[in-house]
């Protein structure tokens, strides 16, 4: 995985925070040192998340002034920069929010997203316009920030779109390789959300009253060469046991049928954390995908036995068979030492068992 380095230029009133955003936080990388001379910046404030494996890099004050905010009127003007991938020059971005004249009373404002990058020579500057619910003056961080939705490598938009009393609603631009696409290809109502980088997945948290906080899994999936997708695989709710009760039952379902339910009233670490395996995988206790990567060479053994072809094996994402997130892997052989030829798609379950089936082709 790609790591990613941004470098937002704002003033000390806007400075980034992220509380919407409840990734796991815990691992770490060597954070990418900013480009930013001292001359340019007071203080630098690093922040770490595995989101995707990226690191980013706050300056937290600029002696440029490169941003600006007005509150006289409902308008919001700032600059920032940002790498979307080590392999690309720094993107600019010159973001700002104003009322919408053909807006109505539920989507009165607009944002204008203009992106440019001079060094990119075959990249053509964007003007993104975004209706919104909401006006956001404040913090930068929350309106828009870039974050590897996909897990290809590249950063991709996340721009607040709304929000109700609690949950927040985003729309997510994807990095194309080329340009950042003008429709959002994927959205989340949520009051925060887990990035699984590994396994290309999302565990999205909303809150629906003071009882049921119900959390939905994503699976990024791809159909034959169309842009990977996310999809709807698993969900939890909660309710009460009884009127008389305490207790709380979380129910998770795959479609509509109920493949497990737990008390919160008998709340243990372990409870949650078989819980969101269900979530995940659909079983218990899976396998990761290096004990599902081992299984594969141990059963095809290093070389084929017929061609002396050494085998190799590619995860490419997760796929529902039997109601369970399978590891999907690219199948394919060395030839004469010198180029690999694909021989299909293969799969290991979350309990370890290896699978064929021609529908892994798409």
């Amino acid at each position: 995985m790609l790591k990613f380095s941004a470098v937002i230029i704002m003033s000390a009133s806007l400075c980034a925070c992220s509380a919407v955003n409840k990734a796991d936080t815990n691992k770490s990388n060597t954070i990418y040192e900013s480009t930013i001379s001292e001359s340019e910046s007071k203080e630098v404030v690093t922040t770490e998340s595995t989101v995707s494996e990226m690191k980013v890099a706050t300056i937290s004050q600029s002696s440029k002034n490169e941003v600006t905010q007005e509150t006289d009127e409902p308008s919001f003007k700032s600059t920032f920069q940002a790498y979307v991938s080590e392999r690309l020059p720094l993107f600019t971005f010159d973001v700002r929010t104003e009322e919408d004249p053909a807006g109505d009373e539920f989507f009165g404002h607009k944002y204008i997203i203009e992106i440019s990058c001079p060094e990119l020579s075959d990249y053509i500057p964007q003007r993104l316009e975004i209706r919104t619910g909401n006006f956001w003056n404040d913090p930068l961080d929350e309106l828009i920030k870039l974050e590897d939705i996909d897990f290809d490598g590249y950063a991709d938009m996340r721009v607040f779109k709304g929000m109700g009393m609690v949950n927040m609603v985003y729309d997510f631009y994807r990095f194309n390789y080329r340009e950042f696409e003008e429709k959002p290809f994927f959205s989340l109502g949520t009051i925060g959300y887990t990035l699984y980088p590994e396994t290309k997945q999302i565990i999205s948290s909303a809150r629906d009253n003071a009882v049921n906080h119900p959390r939905v899994m994503y699976q990024l999936e791809t159909f034959r060469n169309n842009p990977s997708e996310y999809k709807k695989i698993r969900e939890e709710y909660q309710e009460f046991i009884s009127r008389d009760s305490d207790v709380i039952t979380a129910h998770i379902l795959f479609e509509d049928e109920e493949i497990h339910n737990w008390n919160w009233g008998e709340y243990e670490k372990n409870e949650v954390a078989v819980a969101d395996n269900y979530m995940r995988f659909g079983v218990a206790n899976p396998i990761d995908l290096e004990t599902a990567t081992a299984l594969l060479y141990d059963e095809y053994s290093e070389k084929d036995s017929k061609t002396g072809n050494k085998f190799d094996f590619i995860f490419k994402e997760m796929i529902v068979y039997e109601k369970m997130s399978c590891y999907k892997f690219q199948m394919r052989w060395l030839v004469e030492n010198n180029h690999y030829s694909d021989v299909g798609f293969i799969a290991v379950t979350p309990n370890g068992e290896i699978i064929h089936d021609t529908g892994f082709e798409t």
